[in-house]
């Protein structure tokens, strides 16, 4: 310490003017902080202020400013070592990134990068290089052709191979054109386009005196090249041809359409005796000879108008008699003495059943007038049976009003959805239907639709369960609506 006075201020040490070491070299000013009461550095240099750093740091690190204040410092994990090599270094920016640190590597190596960042000897002489103008051999090296082009001329590539075949230039598969080739044997190849080959020595395996034909095709050519041929003459083909004397055999087929001389005594075989007599010599007496269950004798009968002598017709299925005479009364009825066309007819006995005519159009049995269709008759006694149809279920039920006069719906399991939907016929005036309906255990709701109309008594628009639902309507052809006249529910 150097030779100072120390001034108090109230107990308190303000200045301490200077701090020498053993050489008595002056190595800083201190001072006391107002604040703390401890001793601080005096800045000596061309600042002011006091610098401070943290509690601990990185042996050999480089010390880095903490902030802008330019008084607080702080560690750093790059490292300066005693042999001055520099570590630590991730990322170099700035105007100058060209830092590069680690050990020193052989001269003319190139240089690669380790895991740490560092510069290393890559053991790769820069000399090896292959350049774009230098001339270097390849061994065991690929290129890509993909991302490479080489370029060469046909010649050049005759040149450098020592195993070709043939000369001139390359071949590739699409469409080249080859001078005089020798294919030797291919194992396969499409001969569609090709020309010229010499068919006495271009195919091999044919038959002998076949080449002569293909090169000069005749008759007399094929005959000699075929071992099995029967007949001579002239090739036959399938189209209209000439045939002189054949002998056919037993064709599987055939049409002899335009055939003429067949002898029809031998050349049809499987006749029936007389057969061919009479296919001959058609008469009637030759075709008696060649039937075998033939009824009556004489001439043959034809359909149209012929003279029959005393035949026995048997029992026709049909036939008229318009023009027939002498028929007798025992033909038409047993016992009976009155002739038809006068008047009246008795079936089965004279005081039995008497068919008489009433009027034009009118038949009547014993007296009484038999009613017709299109007559106004009385009918006393009788029973009208209604015409009935019948479903189980059906959200649209089917009523033809031309075939009956009540239908019956037994189990309706679902709502009607209209009534007039598959409803048809052609109703008159006055016409009555009766609907029945029972449901199967659920109420079901009625909709009758356009066809149907209140007419004294409002259309029903439920069931009741388990309940038979009688509705009657009569139909009313001034507004083509059936009316409902009733409408009744089981007890």
């Amino acid at each position: 310490m150097a030779n100072e006075t120390i001034k108090r201020d109230d107990n308190r040490v303000t200045v301490l003017a200077g701090v020498t070491d053993d050489a008595s070299e002056d190595v800083t000013m201190l001072r006391v902080d107002p604040t703390t009461k401890r001793l601080k550095v005096v800045a000596t240099g061309a600042g002011t202020g006091d610098v401070s750093g943290p509690a601990s740091a990185t042996d050999n690190a480089v010390a880095r400013f903490d902030g802008t204040g330019g008084k607080t410092l702080q560690n750093s994990g790059v490292i300066i070592d005693d042999s001055n090599n520099i570590s630590g270094i991730n990322n170099k920016t700035g105007s100058d990134t060209n830092l590069v640190t680690g050990t020193a590597g052989t001269n003319g190596n190139l240089v690669s990068w380790n895991g740490d960042g560092d510069a290393v000897d890559s053991s790769v002489a820069a000399a090896s290089l292959v350049t774009a103008s230098s001339s270097t051999t390849f061994t065991n090296k690929s290129i890509s052709l993909t991302t490479n082009t080489i370029t060469f001329t046909s010649l050049e590539l005759k040149t450098a191979c020592s195993d070709e075949t043939g000369s001139g230039a390359l071949v590739f598969a699409t469409s080249p054109t080859l001078v005089t080739p020798v294919l030797g044997t291919p194992t396969s190849g499409t001969l569609s386009s090709c020309t010229g080959l010499p068919i006495s020595t271009g195919v091999s395996g044919l038959g002998a005196n076949v080449a002569t034909f293909l090169a000069t095709p005749s008759s007399a050519n094929l005959i000699s090249a075929v071992t099995d041929e029967t007949g001579s003459g002239a090739l036959v083909f399938a189209t209209s041809p000439t045939l002189v004397t054949p002998v056919l055999g037993t064709p599987t087929s055939g049409t002899l359409t335009n055939c003429t001389g067949l002898p029809i005594s031998t050349g049809v075989s499987g006749l029936g005796a007389n057969v061919a007599t009479f296919l001959a010599t058609p008469s009637s007496a030759n075709l008696a000879s060649a039937v075998t269950d033939e009824t009556g004798s004489g001439l043959l009968v034809f359909a149209t108008s012929p003279t029959l002598t005393t035949p026995i017709l048997g029992t026709p299925t049909s036939g008229t008699l318009t023009n027939c005479t002498g028929l007798p009364l025992t033909g038409l009825v047993d016992d009976t003495t009155t002739a038809l066309g006068v008047g009246t007819i008795e079936l089965g006995h004279a005081s039995d059943t008497t068919l008489s005519r009433s009027a034009a159009g009118v038949l009547a049995v014993e007296g009484v007038v038999v009613p017709s269709i299109s007559s106004t008759d009385t009918l006393t006694n009788k029973r009208v049976t209604p015409r009935v149809s019948t479903e189980a279920s059906s959200a649209t039920p089917t009523i033809n009003t031309d075939n009956v006069d009540a239908h019956s719906i037994t189990a309706i399991g679902t709502d009607i959805t209209s009534m007039t939907t598959n409803l048809s016929g052609t109703p008159t005036n006055f016409q009555k239907l009766t609907i029945r309906i029972l449901d199967d255990g659920t109420p079901r709701a009625i909709a009758w639709g356009a066809s149907f109309q209140a007419m004294g008594v409002a259309l029903p628009t439920t069931t009741t369960a388990s309940k038979v639902l009688t509705v009657g309507f009569i139909y009313d052809t001034a507004d083509s609506k059936w009316g409902c006249v009733a409408s009744v529910e089981e007890a």
